[in-house]
């Protein structure tokens, strides 16, 4: 495990009852290990692009789920937010959690 993570979710809702509003701490401080599966570049008329997919590993926290999201604070002190795009339950077993994310944008 070589990251400090807070696994985040959305407090309230908008107008039509979606998910919407501000981010509140779920689970905060939990240790995992991060890894970057893949990656593409997309060119698109003018705009250019970037998608990475990134793994984290970390003891099992229950009742996460794709409509929360990652805050990672790195080690040059910025801030990143990672979309969960998967959760998977490693074995079965309620050990660890493999959740496949998506980062959305950075604070410097």
């Amino acid at each position: 495990m070589n990251c400090l993570i807070t696994i985040q979710t959305r407090t309230g809702t908008n107008a039509y009852g979606q998910p919407g509003g501000a981010w509140s701490d779920f689970a905060s401080n939990v240790w995992a290990k991060l890894e970057h599966i893949s990656g593409k570049e997309v060119v698109n008329q003018t705009e250019f692009a970037a998608e990475v997919t990134d793994r984290f590993t970390c003891p099992y926290v229950a009742s996460v789920t794709p409509k929360m999201r990652i805050q990672y604070v790195d080690i040059d002190a910025k801030t990143r937010y990672f979309d969960i795009l998967f959760v998977q339950n490693v074995e079965q077993r309620g050990m660890f959690l493999e959740l496949l994310a998506k980062e959305i944008y950075s604070n410097t």
